[in-house]
């Protein structure tokens, strides 16, 4: 499939030169994200969901809770995603002492379909990053 300039593998198999640019990407791997469908209004992150889509769908307004280090010990590095499904409004927010660092410090999807990315940088700081507003 060819998107832009960047050529993409249909499949994992396939995944092993992508070129972008002409600039080839050696033994590049394209995985699967799994889904994790929460319906509720208030979700706090597992560990489960490491590496996983967080798919959040509700009509009212949902509130996404970032665990310390001290109840949920994520390894520094991993990635959490967290989808907007329903029509109720992201907000993600950090338990005591957890600090979530974004532009303009802001913490919420910006509309129905939006996904952002919750990276762990530090043992209690993660980076918010996507369909922020």
């Amino acid at each position: 499939m060819t998107t832009g300039t960047t050529t993409m593998a249909e499949n994992q198999e396939d995944a092993h030169v992508l070129y972008n640019d002409n600039v080839a990407l050696q033994n590049a791997r394209i995985e699967q994200t799994s889904l994790n469908e929460q319906t509720g209004t208030t979700y706090t992150l597992a560990l489960s969901d490491e590496g996983k889509m967080v798919q959040m769908e509700n009509a009212s307004s949902i509130t996404v809770t970032v665990p310390d280090n001290a109840t949920i010990a994520f390894d520094v590095g991993n990635m959490v995603h967290v989808s907007q499904w329903g029509a109720g409004q992201v907000t993600i927010a950090g338990a005591v002492g957890v600090t979530l660092r974004s532009m303009g410090s802001v913490v919420t999807i910006s509309d129905q379909y939006g996904v952002v990315t919750l990276h762990k940088v530090g043992t209690n700081e993660w980076h918010l990053y996507g369909n922020l507003g």
